[in-house]
């Protein structure tokens, strides 16, 4: 009974203390949506140009010394081109400014490149060997393209895109034999 009493004498003195008030409801902040990363266009601008310099330089080792010599230029000349174009059809100037400069480091890096592996396999001597500048210049070539695509290829996503539109007038061709003769034209809705 003691105990008893003594859990109710606690119960009664215990201070009840009211639960906390509801705290303001909290707002997220607004949050940006992600970039969108169009890198891979890049890659393949870049792609082409860097498999036209090495088609030229493969030629130009390989006993076609005047059309190679001619394509791995075209090629190489062109390197700084495709890409800032790309990024600036994203409307991304400052990417297509850091593209055209990745691309003048690198294509310089590969020439270094290419005259240490030509020294390093040949020594110092006075005939310069394209191969070696070709391997310099294909290397240094696809990490620049690399280095591009993945640092400075990405475009803000607008935050409310605007509402696609369905087109007025909706045209489709077709083809096909209609009493054995065949015949083409358009269709659609107007």
């Amino acid at each position: 009974m003691l105990s008893t009493l003594l859990a109710l004498h606690l119960l009664a003195s215990a201070q009840i203390t009211p639960p906390p008030p509801p705290a303001e409801p909290t707002t997220l902040p607004a949050t940006t949506p992600a970039p969108t990363w169009y890198g891979w266009q890049t890659l393949i601008a870049d792609g082409a140009v860097i498999l036209v310099t090495g088609t030229g330089f493969i030629l130009a080792t390989n006993g076609y010394a005047k059309p190679g010599n001619s394509i791995a230029g075209a090629g190489g000349g062109s390197y700084v081109i495709p890409a800032p174009i790309v990024h600036l059809v994203h409307g991304n100037v400052w990417g297509a400014l850091g593209s055209f400069g990745l691309k003048v480091l690198f294509g310089m890096g590969g020439m270094l490149l290419g005259v240490v592996l030509d020294v390093a396999r040949h020594g110092l001597s006075s005939t310069y060997h394209l191969g070696e500048l070709g391997v310099g210049l294909t290397v240094m070539m696809t990490l620049g393209a690399i280095v591009d695509a993945q640092r400075l290829a990405w475009e803000p996503t607008p935050a409310n895109p605007p509402a696609s539109k369905t087109p007025l007038v909706r045209m489709t061709p077709f083809m096909g034999v209609a009493r054995g003769a065949p015949m083409a034209g358009l269709t659609g809705i107007f």
